[in-house]
């Protein structure tokens, strides 16, 4: 990160960032370039450890992606 006095590193202000949003994007990699959706979500926060869970369908462009490359950002 650029501006080390804007990073946010408290867990506890991450989740609260993360509870007071209704939508993420899930971006991910369609080949060389970036394919980006935006998703409800849901979370859990355990022990420090952050899982997101998205809804999906069993098929689609999105699970394609997912399979050629699994790296995603939000």
């Amino acid at each position: 990160m650029r501006r080390k006095d804007r990073e946010i590193t408290n867990i506890d202000r991450i989740e609260k960032i993360i509870a007071s949003t209704r939508y993420m994007h899930l971006g991910m990699f369609d080949g060389e370039f970036p394919y980006i959706v935006p998703l409800h979500y849901g979370y859990q926060m355990e022990k420090g450890k952050l899982t997101f869970y998205v809804h999906c369908a069993k098929e689609g462009h999105k699970l394609e992606c997912l399979k050629e490359n699994r790296n995603v950002f939000v």
